[in-house]
């Protein structure tokens, strides 16, 4: 918990950082754990992090980028990278989905945010 928090937290990062640990399992198999900012724990899952850590395992030369298989606390997530040398044209994750939330902003609502110098 202490190292998530900290790099999280890292004055590299002045607006918070979400922070991947993982450990590669087996031939394009990693495990991952995300510590995510603003829910300050871990989740049970993060796409943006599992597409991430599948961009740079490929980049690296860890794993092949085709049907990478992640494995998170939430389930098993499946991404694809479409690479031209170090250049990365597509992303693809496949995965279980759950609605956690529904709601509607009006224009107004979203105009103010935006004014009040939000991002």
């Amino acid at each position: 918990f202490a190292l998530g928090s900290a790099l999280r937290r890292h004055p590299n990062f002045p607006r918070g950082a979400n922070v991947n640990f993982y450990e590669l399992t087996g031939s394009d198999e990693v495990y991952t754990r995300t510590w995510e900012r603003g829910v300050e724990g871990f989740t049970y899952a993060c796409g943006t992090g599992a597409g991430s850590l599948a961009v740079v395992l490929t980049l690296k030369g860890l794993c092949s980028g085709h049907d990478v298989r992640v494995h998170t606390r939430g389930g098993l997530l499946t991404v694809d990278v479409d690479r031209g040398g170090s250049l990365i044209h597509d992303l693809w994750l496949i995965g279980p989905t759950n609605l956690v939330c529904e709601g509607k902003i009006l224009d107004e609502e979203l105009a103010s945010f935006y004014l009040e110098g939000n991002t």
